[in-house]
């Protein structure tokens, strides 16, 4: 199940009776992992899972006593040989720090936002054997913060942190020691999907082009169907219009303006683009929303066919998510790989 689905399980099931998130902070072994992990439990509720599930006995008993009491969030250690962990389908044993939460407060709203999709950063004090969540932070939005951890030396620098953190868009779980206190900083990135507005030959090389990304592309003609599939669109996500029919690039183009952070990309010539964007602006949509078009549509890469464009379109929606404004790496003198 996708992390925004489950986000929605917790949230509704919360709302009946509490429920307990646990996620790893810290491990060795194992074979590596994947970042954005977490198993939510509550008397009635058992969902997503941590290393395959190979952890999960172990930390339901814990869970379970955490909710029926109340309790503060707690850090669990947990060791696990090679036999079971080649079992679950790790390459072999290895030991995690585990943090346990009832789920309130900011550790509530950062799994509201993570039900929309949204790109959510989340900060949490590690102290002894304890876990207290201090903030969370959104795309392009300032971070929020515990009214104490506030007034602490350390509010600063942890913010700066993680809104940088957020920026990238890059699932994220570290730990970092600032102003002495030992902070495990979280980012939770969902996965892009991409609307494709005009069925044809680049449609169809774009989505090819998409998928060799790990990214779930849709072709459609028509504005209801659309409208479907990019009702649930978040920050990570692409609406790309190859049609020049307004009637039905507009109304797509203004609904998905709307989320933050999100791509909108669109085929024509800078005369269609005029058009278009005066469509909005007559649709009511803000002149400084607008301008957040990509169009026309692609990096000028010198793109001819097909699949030259698609690779122009697929790159310059990986350096939008991304935050970078696409230039050759030996122009730069920054990381050559992300």
């Amino acid at each position: 199940m996708e992390q925004h689905l489950i986000a929605r399980s917790i949230i509704d099931e919360n709302a009946k009776s509490p429920v307990a998130l646990a996620r790893i902070i810290s491990m060795s072994g194992f074979g590596g992992r994947t970042s954005g992990e977490f198993l939510a439990l509550g008397s009635r509720l058992k969902l997503g899972s941590l290393m395959f599930g190979s952890m999960d006995r172990e930390i339901e008993e814990a869970a379970r006593h955490l909710v029926a009491t109340s309790s503060k969030g707690i850090l669990k250690n947990i060791d696990l040989g090679d036999r079971d962990a080649v079992a679950a389908g790790l390459a072999c044993g290895g030991s995690a720090r585990v943090a346990l939460q009832p789920i309130n407060g900011i550790l509530l709203e950062s799994i509201l936002a993570i039900s929309k999709r949204d790109v959510v950063g989340v900060v949490s004090q590690i102290a002894d054997d304890s876990v207290v969540t201090l903030g969370m932070a959104q795309l392009n939005e300032k971070a929020r913060f515990d009214d104490d951890f506030q007034k602490t030396p350390a509010h600063a620098k942890t913010s700066e942190r993680l809104v940088e953190l957020v920026t990238h868009r890059r699932s994220v779980s570290t730990t970092e020691t600032i102003e002495g206190l030992e902070l495990h900083f979280e980012v939770f990135s969902p996965p892009s999907t991409a609307a494709i507005i005009g069925d044809s030959e680049l449609a169809r090389a774009i989505a090819a082009q998409l998928s060799l990304l790990n990214i779930t592309s849709r072709i459609t003609d028509t504005v209801e169907t659309a409208m479907d599939i990019i009702s649930g669109f978040g920050a990570n996500d692409a609406l790309i219009v190859l049609s020049h029919d307004h009637a039905i690039g507009v109304p797509l183009c203004a609904k998905l303006l709307e989320i933050n952070g999100a791509y909108v990309g669109a085929l024509g010539s800078r005369h269609t683009q005029s058009i278009r964007n005066e469509a909005l602006i007559q649709l009511g949509v803000a002149p400084s929303k607008v301008s957040m078009i990509y169009g026309p549509i692609g990096l000028d890469i010198g793109a001819k066919t097909p699949a030259e464009t698609a690779v122009a379109i697929a790159s310059e929606f990986l350096a939008h998510r991304s935050g970078r404004a696409p230039s050759s790496l030996v122009n730069g003198d920054g990381p050559i790989n992300g």
